[in-house]
């Protein structure tokens, strides 16, 4: 932020806010990976998107964050503010992660475990009523019934 000229005039003297807005204007969309602090976003992003102003405008944006129990919501309303106040276009959506200290203490396996799967091949196994087993996979699970009135789709 030390650039004689705002950033809505494009004039910019350092080569750091260059190459920052040529990353960002040729850039098609962004997703801002955030956690939450003191209810809110971080400085360093909230300065990230104030160093510029014409090449954030008409982009859509998604949001991941994280953070205490309520996984970073407030942290993403706060921002979506801020965010279509440079034109950007915020999604509705967004992936919030919770953290709770429970999370901190036990260690969280986020790799393969056992999964639904349909095999492309017929398995060696059976569970008896027709739906094929795999090493790794449970049952298949049985086929959903049409989608008629009062289902999700």
């Amino acid at each position: 932020m030390d650039e004689p000229n705002h950033p809505a005039q494009r004039k910019y003297t350092k080569e750091q806010p260059r190459r920052w807005s040529a990353r960002v204007d040729s850039a098609d969309a962004f997703v801002f990976v955030m956690s939450e602090y003191d209810y809110g976003f971080s400085a360093p992003l909230k300065n990230a998107i104030d160093y510029l102003h014409h090449e954030w405008g008409y982009k859509p944006v998604g949001f991941v964050s994280y953070g205490g129990i309520s996984g970073g919501t407030r942290a993403v309303q706060m921002i979506k503010q801020v965010v279509t106040t440079v034109r950007m276009m915020p999604l509705p959506e967004a992936y919030l992660f919770p953290l709770s200290a429970s999370s901190w203490v036990r260690p969280v396996n986020f790799g393969p475990t056992r999964c639904w799967r349909r095999p492309p091949t017929p398995c060696s196994k059976s569970s008896g009523d027709g739906r094929r087993l795999c090493d790794r996979c449970e049952p298949s699970p049985p086929e959903p019934a049409s989608a008629g009135r009062g289902q999700f789709r």
